[in-house]
């Protein structure tokens, strides 16, 4: 890697020569008409633009990504007088072959620079205006407008170099020392805009526009240049490092761009999520499945490490590997959704379908104890160290689970294959908010195995969160009550209920609207079935337990809940819970 600048006439020469193009896991050109002519007046001005990164291609067998031509239609050398007298820096920037160099990092600015310095946008033609050109620069000192740059619609019949009485010069004309110097004088000395400047004002004017096409020819555009050679990962880390506050490089993106044009990933995908309903439902993303792919390929090399899915890994998989099992692992995929969905989860976390989806992969769906699986989703789910998934552990589940698949072949029971235990408190319970997976997985525990209906009006509940059922906080989120937010979104505070219910008592403390609704229910036996199933911890017989739901006993509310919920868990999985 070295740091390196072309100058802006010999950047234009070689894109020309086609010798950038653009990798397929790169966005399309998106900037609008302001951002191309803020960039040409900051080159006028001789204004930083950023360093683009660039990385050589490699031999054709050793081409790293697919890619595509800047979107901009040059023109030929000899179609434009581009000043020769600049030396050619091939020392530089060899030319190796056309499309020489992939774009990583400046596509919009070097596609900007193509667009208006080469005539080459097939929709609009670049024109910069004299007048406002001198207006801008000199006769408003602090002036940053750039509005001096223009476009206008590019039509067949249109080939015009100048216009609105020789006022507009098209923007490529800046290049060409001789006709830039003669359409200026032109201009100034012939307008009637100027009638009333002097011979001498106007050689002035003409004299200080003339250092400011100067700047643009002289300008330096600064690169940063990967050799072929470069590792993947390099690149990646590179690349997102320049380009931290632009759009995310996904490694699916990366692999479309790597395996083209043997394997059309991005389309295989797409045909597969068309093909099959839980990959849409789901919103599974294609770097999941590559993910199962490269753990089973991995397994297959060797099975006694514990195999870790970097994105260097996902990139250089074998092609054959990939399309000889794409389509069994998008099956096993949908089977780990729909298995898991069985099991009372909606939407189970790709952390978890990965491992099991591989695992069916690795195993051709034979010989698979789906009890194994279901006992090693919650005893992970629930465990009170739960680690945070990144692909080592992606790689140690999996690996778990095949040598436990394997056990079981052999002829080990479950019980000495899958010996861990589910080991939490009530105080895990009260300290787990919306956004882990304990929580989630409890809410869909308790709708799937006992909540059935709305607590208030015994409707059924049915469907996903947030469409046909959401979560009441029992004591509400509410600044004026001053509880602690951390406690407020705990999983104990939570109510599954109706979107109507929720409507009429978010917001309502429970010491009100709950125990107002119980004591006014006339089937004291049912209320009491209700209170149970969502394992309240009030008495319909002891009015004293009705003191648990005034606010400043919240903290002990939830604690008691928590319990009652660990005793239900207990209960659903008494054979891997701690004893």
């Amino acid at each position: 890697m070295h740091s390196t600048s072309l100058h802006f006439q010999e950047l234009i020469k070689k894109i020309k020569s086609n010798h950038f193009c653009i990798p397929e896991f790169q966005r399309p050109f998106v900037w609008k008409d302001f951002e191309t002519r803020r960039l040409i007046d900051s080159i006028a001005r001789n204004y930083p633009i950023g360093s683009l990164l660039i990385l050589e291609v490699g031999k054709e067998k050793d081409k790293q990504f697919a890619s595509r031509a800047i979107e901009a239609c040059v023109l030929k050398d000899d179609e434009q007088d581009i000043d020769d007298s600049v030396e050619s820096n091939d020392d530089v920037l060899p030319q190796i072959e056309n499309g020489s160099y992939y774009v990583l990092d400046g596509q919009q600015r070097l596609t900007s620079i193509a667009r208006v310095f080469s005539n080459g946008y097939e929709k609009k033609v670049y024109f910069f205006d004299l007048k406002k050109m001198f207006e801008v620069f000199f006769d408003q000192n602090d002036s940053f407008e750039y509005d001096w740059i223009y476009s206008v619609n590019r039509t067949k019949e249109f080939s015009q170099i100048r216009k609105d009485d020789n006022r507009s010069i098209r923007a490529d004309v800046a290049l060409e020392p001789i006709n830039c110097s003669k359409y200026l004088s032109e201009y100034f000395e012939d307008s009637v805009d100027f009638i009333d400047y002097t011979k001498e004002q106007k050689r002035n004017i003409i004299g200080k526009l003339s250092v400011v096409f100067e700047t643009i020819r002289n300008f330096s555009v600064p690169f940063i240049c990967l050799k072929s050679d470069t590792h993947l990962e390099t690149i990646c880390r590179v690349f997102e490092t320049i380009n931290s506050t632009g759009v995310k490089l996904s490694t699916f993106d990366l692999a479309v761009a790597r395996y083209h044009p043997k394997l059309k990933i991005r389309k295989m995908f797409e045909n597969s999520k068309l093909e099959d309903s839980n990959l849409r439902n789901y919103e599974v993303e294609g770097e999941s499945i590559l993910k199962v792919l490269a753990l089973c390929s991995l397994r297959e090399k060797n099975r006694d490490k514990i195999p870790e899915v970097t994105r260097s890994v996902l990139l250089s998989l074998n092609e054959n590997f990939i399309l000889e099992n794409w389509d069994l692992s998008i099956k096993c995929f949908s089977d780990a959704i729909r298995m898991t969905k069985s099991w009372g989860i909606e939407e189970a976390h790709r952390s978890f379908l990965i491992p099991i989806s591989a695992t069916l992969l690795s195993f051709n769906k034979k010989n698979i104890n789906e009890e194994l699986f279901k006992n090693w989703y919650f005893y992970s789910a629930l465990i009170k160290d739960n680690i945070k998934s990144n692909n080592y552990r992606l790689g140690t589940d999996y690996k778990f689970l095949c040598d436990s698949v394997q056990k079981l072949i052999e002829g080990q029971i479950l019980s000495k294959v899958f010996q861990y235990k589910i080991s939490i408190t009530a105080t895990d319970l009260v300290d787990s908010t919306s956004n882990s997976i304990l929580f989630k997985t409890v809410i869909y525990l308790l709708k799937h195995d006992y909540i059935k209906n709305d607590f208030f009006d015994d409707s059924s509940i049915l469907g996903n969160i947030d469409v046909d059922y959401t979560l009441l906080n029992i004591f509400p989120n509410a600044k004026k009550h001053k509880f602690d937010n951390r406690k407020i979104d705990s999983l104990a505070n939570k109510l599954i209920v109706n979107i109507k219910s929720y409507k009429e008592y978010n917001n309502s403390l429970p010491e009100i609207y709950l125990q107002d609704y119980i004591k006014k229910y006339r089937d004291k036996s049912r209320i009491d079935k209700k209170i149970k199933i969502n394992d309240l911890p009030i008495n319909v017989y002891d009015s004293l337990s009705f003191n648990l739901l005034k606010k400043e006993n919240y903290e002990k509310f939830l604690l008691n809940r928590a319990n009652k919920i660990i005793e239900r868990l207990k209960i659903l999985f008494n054979d891997i819970w701690e004893k």
